[in-house]
């Protein structure tokens, strides 16, 4: 059988003597065909990644200054900021896409010549993770979670904190739940030891539009669409409406099973991975209802990427580390049967070496026209063939 897939060394990151350094953190996200890498090394440096569809990666190395030490960082959703949090909650707004790409257009909230620095007299603690998030009402918004299990919500255009909340562990991680109408926007906070937690953002409500709209819904007419519906958000919290903004504990499941949100075929879903009984759960935006499909994983499944047609499962076992690219359907089964991981669902599998030290894996989407004007590049290339001959 002929490999489908290839695993292949895009970047390997060096000090000025030619000596390996260690990746100790990351961010990446695409937006359309843009994508970016940031790799922290180990020298505390920032090495970026930039890469359009149809041209050659570029790579640039920035220097990080040791008084902002980095903990964490993301980029935010057109893929045009990088914000760096360090030690002492620093934020910094870093104009990647206009410093890898000239001719890009980017909206200038910030300076696009230089690093934007943002500070507080008051320390919250030591920072773990942020997420960016761009609101409904185009606020843009700096999530960022604490060790001691503070979480600060930043408005970095006012630069002034408008939001901040407390939960009784150690922050790991904070995803951003969003649905297919975008009619609200969830976080999902994930804590050490592994409890997880939602936390309503913002929602477009009916119960804001006025009189008139109203008695037009109640008539059966399309009075206003769900996207200009008023929004009701925790950055504007008010006495009626602080009830809704409160975190709820996932307590449904049981702690053998870590929820994500992933995004595959053009929606948004919520996936459910339970390491206890290898099995993968895929729900839409909203998990009070049934699952939409389930699989069964390789036992001690790690990592779990939802693809289109393909599930992408990481394996750490005492044998050796596996990465596995299984086919959807064949791996499909039903919540009630507790059959084994049908082999036979796997397409092709990696080794890992035992020496790597596995940070995550990412997804990477290619255009809907990519594959076509692969084959019409080949289909050319044959016709030139067989007129030389």
């Amino acid at each position: 059988m002929f490999g489908l897939y290839e695993v292949v060394k895009c970047l390997t990151v060096k000090d000025s003597d030619s000596s390996e350094q260690s990746i100790v953190n990351y961010a990446w996200r695409e937006a359309g065909e843009v994508n970016f890498l940031a790799l922290v090394a180990s020298t505390g440096d920032i090495i970026l990644r930039y890469c359009c569809s149809g041209h050659d990666p570029v790579i640039s190395h920035i220097p990080w200054p040791e008084s902002r030490s980095i903990v964490c960082l993301c980029f935010d959703p057109t893929v045009s900021w990088l914000l760096v949090i360090s030690e002492d909650v620093t934020v910094s707004i870093v104009p990647v896409l206009s410093l890898m790409d000239s001719t890009a257009r980017v909206n200038r909230l910030w300076n696009l010549e230089d690093v934007t620095v943002l500070r507080f007299k008051k320390q919250q603690g030591i920072p773990s993770v942020v997420t960016w998030w761009h609101t409904l009402d185009d606020r843009q918004i700096a999530i960022i979670g604490m060790k001691n299990g503070n979480i600060l919500l930043v408005d970095l255009s006012t630069r002034k904190i408008v939001y901040q909340f407390t939960i009784e562990t150690r922050i790991h991680r904070l995803e951003l739940v969003e649905d297919d109408q975008q009619m609200s926007t969830y976080l999902m906070i994930t804590g050490q030891p592994l409890v997880q937690w939602k936390l309503l953002l913002e929602c477009r409500t009916q119960e804001l539009a006025s009189p008139v709209d109203k008695e037009i819904s109640d008539m059966g007419y399309d009075g206003l669409s769900g996207r200009s519906l008023p929004t009701l958000s925790i950055t504007q919290v008010t006495e009626e409406t602080r009830g809704l903004f409160q975190p709820q504990r996932l307590d449904q499941f049981p702690r053998s099973v870590i929820l994500q949100p992933q995004c595959a075929k053009g929606h948004h879903f919520i996936t459910s991975h339970c390491s206890k009984e290898s099995t993968f759960q895929v729900y839409d935006s909203n998990i009070d209802r049934s699952p939409l499909f389930a699989y069964k994983l390789p036992i001690g499944s790690d990592i779990v990427i939802l693809t289109d047609k393909v599930l992408l499962a990481m394996t750490r076992l005492a044998s050796g580390k596996k990465l596995y690219v299984i086919a959807n359907q064949r791996a499909e089964t039903s919540m009630d049967q507790t059959k084994d991981f049908n082999k036979e669902s796997v397409l092709q599998q990696f080794d890992i070496p035992q020496n790597e030290h596995l940070l995550t894996i990412q997804k990477k989407s290619f255009p809907f026209y990519w594959h076509e004007k692969c084959e019409e590049n080949m289909r050319q290339k044959y016709n030139q063939d067989i007129k030389l001959d």
